[in-house]
């Protein structure tokens, strides 16, 4: 999907302003697309950015039956992070 290449590539070049990745995924962990705010979710995740939320967004889109294929990478992403923060 361009739009998630989009906001990796935006991500990875503005990797050192915090400020402004937290102001990004939160706004586009409320975007209308399921695979925007998957994205958002993961990278708010990865950054440790305001994780209840991205942490909501991601069993929101998993438990949607309308979001098949997308509903199981959340589900995986989900599971990752749980198994992640319980182990460390």
């Amino acid at each position: 999907n361009s739009q998630n290449t989009k906001i990796s590539q935006l991500i990875n070049q503005k990797k050192g302003d915090r400020e402004f990745i937290s102001h990004l995924v939160d706004t586009l962990m409320g975007h209308s697309s399921p695979s925007v705010r998957l994205m958002a979710s993961v990278h708010a995740l990865d950054q440790s950015i305001n994780i209840k939320t991205a942490e909501l967004v991601l069993s929101e889109i998993a438990h949607n039956p309308e979001y098949r294929l997308i509903g199981l990478m959340a589900q995986i992403n989900l599971s990752r992070w749980t198994r992640r923060t319980n182990n460390g």
